[in-house]
């Protein structure tokens, strides 16, 4: 092999140093308290020493400065549409790069090696930027949402009552479940079937706990019959996303918010078990 000139090697290292991700974030959102994995990501970023890039227009935006500044972490570009006095976060040892308009920034901000968006869940100006990248480059940190057959999209469709929210037109597809050898069309029509509660009521004699362990069940058999949807709820960061969403029923026994909720725990444990039953 013919050795490279020193001014070569000097590029190639350049370029393998300068890796470029980018910090996009919907104005909705309010803060990053309780977005761990964004908090993961930006760790991971700063371990690798990539290039990160910040807008300055957002709530997060700002938030993510202050978290990168208090990390004494100096790879920063921090991309403002305003006079680059509004940047909260002044540090000598980063970049300032001013923009014209949003659409300049947001243009050079999609041009880089990854994404971490962090998505109110229906901002479009935010998943336009997001679809802007192979999916395989996106780290998204998206809000929970209110789970319930009356709310539209992925909320209605991690309902137990898939069959009302798609006669309310909440949800575009069915989700048909395989389960124990019979494909139902909807998943509420399992959970009503009494035969099928009073053998797990047999087998574990405590109507909470079977209903619990029912539950698991139905909603693991719902993700594996329907990997599409496993893949939705990943894509949008999987336990973290879920442990975020709540869920009102007037039903002590499921209501609540994030871990709070059983329901939403039945949720993230049969998302678990469904994943561990899809990689193989």
């Amino acid at each position: 092999m013919v050795p490279l000139p020193g001014s070569w090697c000097c590029f190639l290292v350049l370029v393998m140093v300068n890796f470029q991700v980018s910090v996009l974030a919907s104005k909705s959102i309010p803060s990053i308290q309780g977005l761990d994995d964004l908090i993961e990501y930006l760790d991971d970023e700063m371990k690798n020493e990539s290039t990160i890039n910040v807008g300055n227009g957002s709530q997060v935006d700002k938030e993510v400065q202050i978290y990168l500044a208090q990390a004494g972490y100096k790879n920063v570009i921090v991309h403002s549409v305003q006079s680059i006095e509004d940047v909260l976060e002044h540090n000598d040892d980063w970049v300032y790069k001013p923009h014209d308009n949003y659409n300049q920034r947001d243009k050079y901000m999609c041009s880089t090696n990854r994404l971490i968006a962090v998505w109110d869940g229906f901002s479009f100006h935010t998943k336009r930027n997001i679809d802007k990248f192979d999916i395989k480059d996106v780290r998204l940190v998206c809000l929970g949402v209110y789970i319930s057959c009356n709310t539209k999209g992925i909320g209605a469709a991690l309902s137990i009552n898939d069959r009302k929210a798609k006669s309310l037109g909440n949800i575009k597809l069915s989700y048909p479940t395989n389960f124990k050898g019979q494909v139902y069309d909807y998943c509420i029509d399992i959970w009503k079937d009494n035969n099928i509660y009073q053998k797990y009521f047999e087998q574990y004699q405590n109507e909470t706990d079977a209903k619990i362990r029912l539950m698991i069940d139905i909603l693991t058999e719902k993700f594996t019959s329907n990997p599409d949807f496993w893949d939705k709820v990943s894509f949008r960061g999987g336990v973290h996303y879920l442990s975020r969403c709540s869920l009102s029923t007037n039903n002590d026994l499921w209501d609540g918010h994030g871990l709070d909720s059983l329901y939403i725990s039945c949720l993230i444990k049969a998302f678990n078990e469904a994943g561990n039953l899809l990689m193989f």
